[in-house]
């Protein structure tokens, strides 16, 4: 049976809905804790079912991108019907980036565009990955949707994805107005290495002398690739992203050690952070990543930005793309569609 197969099954819809004490019960009978969370009950039972399954990390990498455009499939909700999509291509000096375009078919439009990297990290993913995410925040708020479909590893490694989510920016802010919206009213969003891509977009933007979008929205975000902090050690078996896999994907799109240490991959390395985008940092609790997340946000901070930071401490990495999975599950990234609709209405 197919982790797709298995994952749409009568029997797996049925226990996601469970009770949660009856989801542990399930698991192995004991929550799953650490730093003095527990783990979501449906995340928790979903781990132990997946662990009969083999990880990313030990597949070919196109096995590797079909199981985890399975998954992605699988545990998202289904995309808002009040949308209207549109597969667009931007140019760019190393060729056509893919996108889509996303707008609403009712209700009140926005000027504002929101430039989405999704997430996958820097390896697997593509333009359905997070789309369901993206036409919720169309949905509730009015703006312009743009994923990005940048170049993956390990055929396009560091800086590829990352100039390609730089060359996507500036043409947003060249082409913004041909899509009813302000060139200075972009944000940037992404999960994961999306998120990684987003706040690099504004350092690189900070660097050539261009406008900063008008925020940097940041679920879950990769920011060190160099260094590894406590919550690899804590959160090393977590649930869906290991450390193991992390190491993974980072191997695939970094090939040196100079590369590692270039704020253009970890832009936590990066020495000056005045003058960048507000923004909205969120973690997971149970994510390798939350500890560089936290940590990226208080750089900003520090550098002077206005910065909302909150942690979704019973969730696993993923927040965006397991919304499917659960109440619990969707309640999360629901609260992450408010955070990012309340930045678009800031600006009506």
């Amino acid at each position: 049976m197919s982790i797709k197969q298995y994952l749409s099954g009568l029997w797996f819809k049925v226990s996601m809905s469970l009770p949660g004490r009856v989801q542990v019960m399930l698991a192995g009978g004991e929550p799953v804790t650490a730093r003095g969370n527990n783990m979501d009950p449906s995340v928790q039972l979903l781990a132990h079912f997946s662990a009969a399954h083999p990880s990313l990390d030990t597949y070919p990498i196109d096995i590797a991108r079909a199981a985890g455009s399975a998954g992605y499939a699988a545990l998202s909700r289904p995309p808002r019907s009040n949308v209207e999509t549109i597969d667009l291509d931007i140019d760019s000096s190393s060729g056509t980036i893919p996108a889509r375009l996303t707008r609403p078919t009712s209700g009140k439009r926005t000027d504002t565009m929101v430039l989405f990297f999704h997430p996958g990290g820097w390896v697997i993913g593509d333009l359905d990955s997070g789309h369901a995410f993206c036409t919720e925040v169309c949905a509730a708020s009015g703006a312009t949707v743009i994923s990005v479909d940048y170049r993956l590893a390990p055929e396009h490694q560091f800086p590829c994805a990352a100039d390609d989510a730089i060359a996507a920016y500036n043409w947003a802010l060249e082409n913004a107005a041909s899509y009813d919206c302000d060139p200075a009213k972009i944000i940037v969003a992404g999960e994961s290495a999306g998120g990684n891509l987003a706040a690099v977009v504004c350092q690189q933007a900070k660097l050539a002398g261009r406008q900063q979008p008008l925020c940097q929205f940041l679920v879950s975000p990769v920011t060190d690739v160099k260094n590894r902090s406590e919550s690899y050690k804590d959160l090393s078996d977590a649930f869906p992203l290991t450390a193991s896999l992390m190491e993974w994907f980072i191997a695939n799109y970094i090939a040196t050690e100079d590369q590692a240490g270039d704020p253009k991959a970890s832009p936590l390395l990066a020495t000056d952070f005045a003058g960048l985008a507000p923004a909205v940092v969120v973690t997971a609790g149970f994510d390798p990543l939350v500890d560089e997340g936290a940590a990226y946000a208080r750089k900003l901070k520090e550098g002077g930005a206005r910065v909302q930071y909150h942690c979704e401490t019973g969730a696993g990495h993923g927040i965006l793309t397991m919304a499917g999975l659960s109440r619990s599950c969707g309640a999360a990234s629901d609260r992450c569609v408010r955070l990012l609709v309340d930045q678009i209405a800031a600006t009506a």
